[in-house]
């Protein structure tokens, strides 16, 4: 736009309007506003409407900076800690609808964060919340005065293919074996599954080990408490 050709007013006019219109979240329209406004506000010869035109460009410059700020230190935050948030935040819609509809009771459950990995019959991962029947493995998951335990069959997997870690809060089963068939096909069978670890657990003590008949055995003492000595 050839602001020379319009006059003061129009100019004026123009520049409050994307400046209150950075305020409708969309803070682009103050980058436009100073980009286009800054030599009319700074470098021009004063007349009556430069000193209102130079208010508008100062605040849309610096709506502009808090906006920056506060998106730069929002993906900062998330970049640092998404691994941390684990299932608070996954979900996966289905690639296709099915004709009943999307599933919501099996996408639903992730989205609260506080309950422990099973919702119902359903126990959910990064992917899709889908029956325990339908995954590559069944778990068993266990926390009492002696211990935390997870028992997870995976007899499809060799020693070599399972992965155990902890991430944040969450103990993360991963699985991978790839089966070559005649030709040039490969089949992958694979998991990821992961399981809340209760306050208490000592984390530091975590073992795992497979059974021979193909059972994937994790667990974790609970954290030692001292007991105050009695003075006599």
């Amino acid at each position: 736009m050839n602001l020379e050709r319009l006059p003061n007013e129009e100019k004026l006019s123009l520049c409050r309007k994307y400046y209150l219109g950075g305020f409708a979240f969309l803070p682009f329209l103050w980058l436009v506003n100073v980009v286009w406004f800054f030599k009319e506000a700074f470098m021009k010869p004063v007349y009556s409407e430069q000193l209102q035109i130079k208010t508008y460009v100062k605040r849309s410059a610096l709506g502009l900076l808090l906006w920056v700020t506060v998106l730069t230190t929002w993906i900062t935050i998330f970049q640092r800690f998404r691994a941390e948030w684990g299932e608070k935040m996954d979900f996966v819609l289905p690639t296709s609808v099915p004709a009943g509809g999307i599933p919501w009771q099996k996408v639903l459950p992730p989205l609260i964060p506080r309950l422990n990995g099973t919702y119902g019959q359903y126990n959910w991962s990064p992917s899709l919340l889908m029956p325990e029947t339908d995954h590559t493995s069944s778990a068993e998951v266990n926390c009492d005065d002696s211990g935390f335990t997870v028992q997870v069959d995976v007899k499809h997997f060799k020693p070599e293919d399972l992965m155990v870690k902890v991430i944040g809060d969450f103990v993360e089963v991963q699985g991978k074996h790839e089966e070559k068939k005649d030709g040039a096909g490969v089949t992958t069978r694979q998991f990821n599954r992961r399981y809340r670890i209760p306050k208490g657990v000592d984390t530091m003590a975590l073992e795992s080990a497979v059974s021979p008949d193909g059972i994937l055995f994790i667990s974790a003492p609970m954290l030692q408490t001292e007991c105050p000595r009695v003075l006599t």
